[in-house]
């Protein structure tokens, strides 16, 4: 459902940062290059998983502990990834902004970010997110000679719910979204693995999903990332390494994921269509799952295998336990 109709004014843009024992070069790139923002009227959450004593003692960060848009906390316990990247999102819902953004620690954004994302959730409507695409880093600072995007083969297009449910195309550090569905959708259920791809699949559900078809920073690829930049193999790669046995229990894991998701998503009120449910809750084997694979083969190559193995993950659990 599109609402791109309806107005969506952006004064003001709050930055949610979830950090973990930063590299100091790397963690003060990412400040300054969000100081140089040429949109101003932002504040940056940084919610720390490890202590800030050296990064406030070190001349080199002053600048940034100075500023008032940067709000800083450390957690009193760990928290992890995607309940950190919560914490800072929470916070940033009681700013008063209007639009939501997510800053890793340590990629370098370029100075027009936040204004062309920020223009392009204006034109998205309520309840929408955008996503840009990213250069990728290596090396020590070396640019790919192709985007993330063009690396994985990322099917951007494909952003309806049950694209979502099946596998996410949004970084969160790419994405700018309405703050209101964070303010409906406070927390980020235990079923969906990140924060990305849940208020990727929650923003799919209202206003849409929107893609910037240029990269708006540069994303650094090191032993920590997450997720990290994966180029596309093939419909049927199978890592080196991995036997039968170990396809079978990934595929098998896959799907129990996607039906997890959809669960949570009909607990919280998402409203999810009769047919999304059922492609995904119903007793078929996998046929739909597999059916929306092979829709996808001409267009879309890496959701088309995310489907076909959702589907066989669902054929093997209905008959494998």
């Amino acid at each position: 459902m599109t609402l791109s109709s309806e107005n969506l004014r952006i004064e003001k843009i709050a930055l949610a940062m979830a950090v973990y024992e930063p590299k100091a070069e790397h963690f003060r790139e990412q400040l300054q290059s969000i100081s140089d923002q040429t949109f101003k009227n932002w504040q940056c959450f940084v919610t720390s998983d490890s202590s800030l004593t050296a990064f406030r003692s070190d001349i080199q960060f002053k600048q940034f502990f100075e500023d008032p848009r940067f709000i800083w906390s450390e957690n009193p316990r760990r928290l992890g990834h995607k309940k950190n990247f919560e914490h800072a999102i929470q916070l940033a819902t009681q700013s008063g902004a209007q639009a939501i953004g997510c800053s890793d620690q340590d990629d370098v954004w370029y100075p027009q970010k936040l204004s062309v994302s920020k223009e392009a959730l204006e034109k998205a409507g309520p309840l929408s997110l955008v996503h840009c695409d990213m250069d990728v880093l290596r090396n020590g600072g070396v640019k790919d000679a192709q985007t993330a995007w063009k690396t994985e083969r990322r099917g951007i297009h494909d952003c309806s719910p049950q694209h979502f449910l099946i596998r996410n195309i949004v970084a969160g550090c790419s994405m700018l979204f309405d703050a209101e569905l964070a303010r409906r959708f406070v927390s980020v259920p235990d079923e969906a693995d990140y924060h990305d791809h849940w208020y990727a699949l929650v923003a799919s559900c209202f206003g849409g999903v929107h893609a910037i078809g240029e990269p708006l920073f540069a994303y650094r690829v090191h032993g920590e990332n997450v997720v990290g930049v994966s180029p596309y193999q093939s419909l049927f790669y199978v890592p080196q390494g991995v036997n039968a046995h170990g396809v079978v229990q990934k595929c098998k894991n896959g799907w129990k994921k996607s039906q997890n998701l959809v669960e949570a998503g009909i607990k919280v009120g998402l409203p999810l269509t009769q047919c999304q449910r059922g492609i995904f809750l119903r007793r078929d084997l996998g046929l739909g799952v597999l059916l929306m694979g092979l829709r996808h083969l001409g267009d879309d190559l890496p959701l088309a295998r995310a489907c076909l193995a959702r589907g066989a993950g669902k054929f093997f659990v209905t008959f494998l336990g």
